[in-house]
């Protein structure tokens, strides 16, 4: 509890301080910093004391609500998300300091002080145990991140972002309104504990429906993801970072508070499974042609919150088939890949967003080169690149592993309809990573090898070390956790038994014991690592006893050009033609040649969201060009503003009258 109130003291004093100290910006940054780095520090170590078998607390606020008093509490769910909350929040701190040093100063202390908010903001989510708590502090993360997402609001694209971001936000807030009114509107109890009875006994499909969607846009599941791709895109990379790794969770939480308050459903579980394999498929096939570096990798969290999902509902199916087996192990792969996301996504964004800051640009047929020239950012992109991808020996792997374990091993166990099922999804589930591979061979090839598109890419140089350790950081924490996974699974325990009870943990433990699969993973992958060090030092060695400078054969080019290699488009195209279907690949605008000495021609390729592009903007233009003609109401005269005001009254009063007593 002293842990928690001095990590929130900080971060509410590295928000106020700052801005106290408007007229000297220097110092408000450097406030902003400490407060945020040792807040978010001090909170990590009480996260990870709960995670260790500490008991939680539920505490009432020196407060009273309009419905009762208002409580906040901490558990084994909200210490795991707190995890990486904390972690990429003091990373982010850091890094953003430096990012932000080449804006005004203006901006950069209101993007410090206003980080320091969000995560405040989001600590409050974690820690809410009423519905209201939990709304006021959900409002507050929405409304910061928008404002952290527009730092950079002179441009079209930042403000068309964060105008969908918005919509979209309080699209998911008006249904989180309905399943808190549904399940504590009749006994006028918005506790958690009271939600949680009512729950178990109330209409499930609706109270699912409302979960998915409230929750569901903020995670960015399938088909609510559209405000994802646009906002990451736009945001400042260590706001991109954090959203990715952090904000998308907190929709990921709130499915898995709701699943432990309903009972084991057969097709709730189907319903996870279905939604999880297709947004992963949907979000790296999208991810696979993007020109823009961070629009790309936002596409990419569509396809790491599939598998998330994916997992979870592998795990409800397991309950609901009585296999203790299939439960524990869709379970772990989606806590897993809660923490392996953040880190590996975290560490992506950031790597774009040191390329950007010494490019000026996201654009991959731009880049190219960078490798030689910002070698510490390039092996981060690089690592996080084959761990995003599920590729051995990183983290990603380790996550995926479990469930191909949990498909095979536990979905096989189901009978013959639904073992076919899971051999399926496994197939699906390959598909999802051959094209992860293809889509991250791609990104990483063409902006960090050959030769520079540009002129600002043959001029990059390696960033300051405010946004080069962040990437460090992250690297090793991806390595570890692959080379460690055993240490990382016992932290899960208690949640584990949370959510599934004691009989889903004691089938998970013989994998992680001496012999068990997971530690003679572990043991493979870190002698995996151990090979790799031995190979890269004895190559750094003999390296070092030949000549420095050498003639090579080149083809017979002089000097290899950009216009040589493959741009990012064609790269994609040979992938994008042969694999997607046609309506998720980009539109091409193809010129034909004509005659024997043709003119120049131009070719381009629109890469938009097929759900936007096909689906929800269409649907708003219809519905707004219907609104539209409402507007006589609009009359600007107070007079008849007061005259709507007097009719509702009257009208509430005469439905009050008639069917109050009902």
């Amino acid at each position: 509890m002293i842990e928690l109130a001095v990590s929130v003291s900080l971060l509410l004093a590295g928000t106020l301080v700052p801005l106290l100290l408007w007229t000297t910006p220097v110092w408000a940054r450097r406030v902003a910093l400490i407060c945020g780095v040792s807040g978010s520090l001090t909170g990590l170590a009480l996260a990870l004391r709960l995670l260790a078998g500490d008991e939680g607390f539920v505490a009432p606020l020196p407060f009273t609500l309009a419905f009762g008093s208002a409580s906040i509490g901490i558990d084994a769910l909200s210490a795991f998300f707190l995890v990486p909350l904390f972690v990429l929040g003091a990373l982010c701190t850091v890094y953003g300091y430096g990012y932000l040093q080449s804006h005004p100063s203006g901006q950069a202390v209101v993007g410090g002080a206003f980080f320091n908010l969000l995560i405040l903001s989001m600590v409050g989510v974690l820690l809410a145990r009423d519905a209201v708590v939990f709304l006021i502090a959900w409002e507050l993360m929405t409304v910061t991140s928008y404002a952290l997402m527009t730092l950079d609001h002179g441009e079209a694209e930042v403000r068309r972002a964060g105008f969908v971001y918005l919509i979209a936000g309080h699209l998911g807030v008006v249904a989180l309104l309905g399943l808190f009114l549904t399940l504590g509107g009749p006994t006028a109890s918005f506790g958690f504990a009271a939600m949680a009875k009512a729950a178990a006994q109330g209409p499930a499909p609706f109270i699912v429906a409302l979960t998915l969607v409230g929750f569901g846009v903020k995670a960015g599941l399938v088909p609510l993801y559209v405000w994802l791709p646009e906002a990451h895109a736009a945001a400042p990379s260590h706001i991109s970072a954090f959203m990715s790794g952090v904000l998308v969770k907190m929709g990921v939480y709130g499915i898995l508070r709701m699943l432990g308050w309903l009972p084991p459903l057969a097709w709730l579980g189907y319903l996870l499974v279905g939604l999880g394999i297709l947004g992963a498929l949907l979000g790296i096939a999208l991810a696979l042609y993007q020109r823009d570096m961070k629009r790309s990798f936002a596409y990419s969290t569509v396809e790491n919150v599939g598998l998330i999902v994916l997992g979870l509902g592998l795990a409800e199916v397991g309950q609901v088939h009585h296999q203790p087996l299939l439960s524990a192990l869709g379970l772990a792969a989606a806590l897993l890949h809660v923490w392996n996301h953040a880190t590996m996504k975290g560490l992506l964004f950031l790597g774009a967003g040191s390329i950007l800051h010494s490019t000026g640009s996201k654009d991959l047929e731009k880049l190219g080169g960078l490798l030689k020239r910002m070698p510490w950012t390039g092996a981060a992109i690089m690592g996080g690149a084959v761990a995003v991808a599920g590729l051995p020996p990183l983290n990603g792997f380790v996550s995926e592993f479990f469930l191909y374990d949990a498909l095979l091993t536990g979905g096989l166990s189901l009978g013959r309809f639904l073992g076919l099922l899971a051999v399926l999804v496994a197939g699906g589930l390959a598909l999802v990573g051959g094209l992860a591979a293809l889509t991250f061979l791609r990104v990483s090839g063409i902006a960090l090898l050959g030769e520079p598109r540009s002129e600002a890419s043959a001029k990059a140089h390696e960033s300051s070390s405010w946004m080069v350790a962040p990437l460090v950081v992250l690297m090793s924490v991806c390595l570890l956790i692959s080379v460690f996974p055993v240490a990382v699974l016992e932290m899960f325990e208690s949640v584990m038994r949370g959510q599934l009870g004691a009989e889903a943990l004691a089938a998970f433990a013989p994998l992680v014991e001496a012999k068990g699969a997971v530690t003679m993973l572990s043991r493979c992958l870190g002698a995996v690592w151990l090979a790799l060090l031995v190979a890269g030092l004895g190559t750094w060695l003999w390296i070092g006893r030949v000549p420095t400078s050498v003639i090579t054969w080149s083809c017979g080019y002089l000097k290899p050009t950009a216009r040589m290699q493959y741009t990012a488009s064609s790269f994609a195209e040979l992938f994008t033609e042969l694999l997607l279907p046609k309506r998720l690949r980009p539109r091409a605008q193809p010129v034909l040649v004509k005659w024997s000495f043709p003119a120049p021609t131009r070719y381009s390729a629109r890469h938009e969201d097929p759900l936007t592009r096909g689906f929800y903007e269409p649907f708003f233009v219809r519905w707004a060009d219907r609104f539209s003609h409402l507007r006589w109401l609009q009359q600007g005269v107070l007079n008849a503003y007061l005259f709507y005001i007097l009719a509702a009254v009257v009208l509430a009063m005469a439905w009050v009258s008639l069917f109050g007593g009902h």
